[in-house]
């Protein structure tokens, strides 16, 4: 492979190998526009049907743990069809990973099989399900690996999640009377605020009594 990528790249095979094709010049002269002059070998290749365009896959389309209490780390197995080169990008979602690398390069793969590493931190999950994504983009794919961790809820979760809320409902009423925000985007910000509360518990007297606050305000006495 290495020696075929110095060849690619010298002068001497553009001007004898691609001398009397005009469609492998054109091509040659755009995939090296490309900085990656393994991925423009790559595109060269496929262009001119000399081989199959490079598909990757994972086993897996979800994982799910349970119970995770101390910092943890796994790994997502990618692999990739035949021989040649792909670059794949990488992009995390979920607060509770950390130091996740955003790139995948061809040099990272054995063989067939690269190890994508990923780090869960523990500090950052809550009781019940916490969902993340790992996405993985090549040049003409795009992969999606769930990964699902669900903690044990007890009595401080939902202490810590009514005490946040109630803090939020202060810091939006004083946004408001600073002039920070105005009455409709404060009684938007309420409403939201109540109707959170009220998915963990419909008799929540707090979530009640704020939706019913802005319902007199919006002069909906029915409603309120």
């Amino acid at each position: 492979y290495d020696e075929a990528l110095i060849l690619f790249l010298s002068k001497e095979f553009k001007e004898f190998f691609l001398k009397d094709d005009d469609h492998a010049l054109t091509l040659y002269n755009q995939v090296m526009r490309n900085t990656n002059r393994s991925i423009a070998l790559e595109e060269f290749l496929v262009g001119m049907k000399l081989k199959e365009r490079v598909k990757i896959s994972i086993v897996d389309k979800i994982k799910e743990y349970s119970d995770i209490k101390e910092n943890y780390g796994d790994v997502l197995n990618v692999s990739r069809s035949g021989w040649g080169y792909v670059d794949i990008d990488v992009e995390v979602q979920g607060d509770f990973f950390y130091n996740c690398k955003d790139k995948i390069s061809g040099d990272a793969f054995n063989g067939k099989i690269a190890e994508y590493q990923y780090l869960i931190n523990a500090g950052r999950l809550h009781g019940g399900s916490n969902c993340g994504r790992i996405i993985l983009r090549s040049s003409n794919e795009k992969l999606v690996y769930d990964i699902v961790i669900v903690n044990q809820k007890d009595k401080i979760d939902d202490y810590l999640r009514k005490k946040k809320s109630t803090i939020d409902f202060v810091k939006n009423y004083l946004s408001f009377r600073t002039g920070v925000i105005d009455g409709k985007k404060w009684k938007n910000c309420v409403l939201e605020l109540a109707e959170q509360r009220l998915i963990y518990n419909k008799n929540d007297i707090t979530g009640i009594l704020a939706k019913a606050q802005v319902a007199i305000l919006n002069n909906n006495e029915e409603q309120a």
